[in-house]
């Protein structure tokens, strides 16, 4: 699946090694403003890891 912009994904399909437990990963993103002035973050995303 493709976002607005072709070159940003909006799925992403990552093998994971067999002996990763259940759990939860976490991912965020930082980022700046237009200006580089602030450092922003995005909410953190939370996916859960069942087998």
């Amino acid at each position: 699946m493709m976002g607005p912009y072709a070159f940003f994904p909006t799925a992403l399909v990552i093998p994971l090694p067999e002996h990763l437990p259940d759990g939860t990963l976490y991912f965020q993103d930082f980022h700046t403003d237009a200006t580089f002035t602030q450092l922003l973050s995005t909410q953190r995303l939370e996916v859960p890891i069942v087998k």
